[in-house]
């Protein structure tokens, strides 16, 4: 989980292997609205400066509630 102030987001972790460099690493995945992608990337370099980040449009989120 991602927790700064009052933002909070689930994340989910996937193992994965660097490409190029065949390391171990480690994937965080979650999903964030438009006006908080600015936040999110601050909070993400502020974590790890060299952090490859992507940005793509979801159409929408389904989540089941226990």
């Amino acid at each position: 989980m991602i927790t700064k102030g009052a933002y909070i987001r689930g994340t989910t972790k996937i193992a994965a292997t660097g490409g190029y460099s065949n390391a171990d690493k480690t994937m965080v995945y979650f999903v964030v609205n438009r006006f908080q992608i600015y936040k999110m990337k601050n909070i993400v370099r502020s974590i790890d400066d060299k952090a490859f980040v992507t940005i793509s449009d979801v159409a929408d989120v389904f989540k089941k509630n226990d």
